[in-house]
C-alpha cells in the first residue's frame, strides 16, 4: 500500500538513485495525505458536502471494506478514538501505516543499507492493513 502521488517527471530532476525517489514519493505523499487529515479535523465542511457514493453499497447492497475509512481517520486526528472503531476500525491501522511511513522512508532515505528492508517492512504493513479492512468489513456483515 504504497501510494506516491508526486510524478516522476519532478523526481527525475532530483539527483538519486531510483529506489531512493520511490522513498522520497511515498514520504512526501505520506506527508500531505497527513497534512489533509489533520487540516479537516474540526471542519468537516468540505467533506460533508461532498456527495457520498459507495459503488458496493448502490449495487449489491453491503458496503465495501473502504467503507468509513476517511470519517475514521479524521475522528483519529480529532483524538477521537472511538468514532474511528464505530466508523472502521481498519482506519486505526491505515492511519497508523501512514505515520509511521514517515520516519521509516525518511530513514530508507539517510541510509542507503536500509532500502531494501524498507521495502519489505512496508509489504508486511501492507499485508496488515489488509487483513485488518478485511477483518472489519466481515465483522461489520454481523
Amino acid at each position: 500500500m504504497e501510494i506516491s502521488l508526486i510524478p516522476t517527471f519532478f523526481l527525475n530532476k532530483i539527483q538519486i538513485d531510483d529506489q531512493s525517489k520511490i522513498h522520497l514519493n511515498v514520504f512526501i505523499t505520506n506527508v500531505f495525505i497527513l497534512l489533509f487529515f489533520f487540516s479537516m479535523s474540526g471542519n468537516l465542511g468540505l467533506i460533508n458536502s461532498l456527495p457520498h457514493f459507495c459503488f458496493s453499497q448502490s449495487i449489491l447492497n453491503f458496503p465495501c471494506p473502504g467503507c468509513g475509512i476517511t470519517s475514521g481517520i479524521i475522528s483519529i486526528t480529532n483524538f477521537k478514538l472511538h468514532n474511528a472503531i464505530n466508523s472502521n476500525p481498519a482506519s486505526i491501522l491505515i492511519f497508523a501505516f501512514f505515520f509511521i511511513q514517515l520516519p521509516l522512508r525518511l530513514f530508507a532515505l539517510l541510509r542507503k543499507d536500509f532500502s531494501n528492508k524498507m521495502v519489505k517492512v512496508s509489504k508486511f504493513m501492507s499485508y496488515i492493513v489488509t487483513m485488518g479492512l478485511l477483518v472489519s468489513w466481515i465483522l461489520n456483515f454481523n
